[in-house]
């Protein structure tokens, strides 16, 4: 009985697989005689497929920019700065990306902008020219960029090229986090807990981080799991904190990770929110010591 069971679960999951397979190469199908028909957006889409790999298609950069020249001859402006972004970051090739870059920005494109204040702010391309920097991001920003918001904060956050600004660094940071922007959301949150650039708030601090945390950003999960830990700032929810500082462990070492494995220590060690569990202890430790690089 168990084993029809079983046979019959492993035919329905070949079935659904292949399913999708067939519908996954039937839109592809649809999606190449558009393209070829000459329609501006298909031969975008289609170059994003043989960028990136969508429907199963083989990564293949010689396809790529076939049909993303298509596209950009076509006028879409997506494909131009695509292209753009390719030459200057892949092929090292700043002629052939400002060609791209120029035909991207005369159709208001957010992202030729986006590039354009990365080039000058880094000199990339071109001598590097902070203010030039700035207002090429600021006109991406204007056109609904979010990273271009991300990137003006951290130039008035760090402060190396213009006069340091906190409240200006916070207001891009918040515009991005409102967005939708992890890493702004994270950001937000530490300026709200230490009190950078705008009035401390913990309460806000914790919902910002956690607005973070749900989009699997590190820095906001070990946020919000000290502070359910430790019940100061949000009442004690044990569960979820462990949940946000296991989580930061399953993945690649940072300092997150680090800082998580300690948390983990102290929790077990002391009992916080948790029974105390020495031997767990003794593990979180050695595993943030491994990280600390200490012997």
């Amino acid at each position: 009985m168990a084993e029809r069971f079983y046979m019959k679960r492993i035919f329905f999951t070949i079935v659904l697989l292949i399913s999708s397979l067939l519908f996954a190469n039937e839109k592809f199908d649809s999606l190449l005689a558009s393209a070829e028909s000459g329609n501006a957006d298909a031969c975008y889409d289609l170059s994003l497929c043989y960028q990136n790999g969508y429907f199963d298609v083989e990564k293949d950069t010689e396809k790529f920019i076939y049909w993303a020249q298509k596209a950009a001859n076509a006028g879409n402006s997506d494909a131009m700065a695509d292209l753009g972004i390719h030459y200057l970051t892949i092929e090292n090739d700043w002629k052939t990306a400002k060609k791209y870059l120029d035909m991207s920005i005369k159709q208001q494109n957010p992202r030729g902008f986006y590039m354009y204040g990365y080039c000058y702010s880094n000199a990339v391309g071109v001598k590097k020219d902070i203010k030039k920097g700035i207002d090429n991001y600021q006109r991406a920003s204007s056109l609904g960029y979010t990273m271009a918001d991300y990137q003006l904060g951290e130039i008035y956050y760090i402060g190396t090229d213009v006069p340091q600004d906190e409240a200006k660094a916070f207001t891009y940071f918040l515009k991005a986090a409102e967005s939708g922007d992890a890493e702004a959301q994270a950001q937000v949150g530490y300026m709200y807990e230490k009190g950078v650039g705008v009035t401390a708030d913990r309460a806000k601090s914790f919902e910002w981080n956690e607005k973070a945390a749900l989009q699997g950003n590190t820095r906001g999960m070990l946020s919000c799991g000290i502070d359910l830990m430790q019940g100061k700032v949000v009442p004690r929810d044990s569960e979820r904190g462990l949940s946000y500082l296991l989580q930061i462990t399953e993945g690649p070492d940072t300092s997150e990770k680090k800082y998580a494995y300690d948390m983990l220590h102290m929790v077990y060690r002391f009992g916080i929110g948790v029974k105390a569990d020495p031997q767990k202890a003794k593990e979180y430790k050695q595993k943030y010591q491994e990280l600390a690089g200490k012997p």
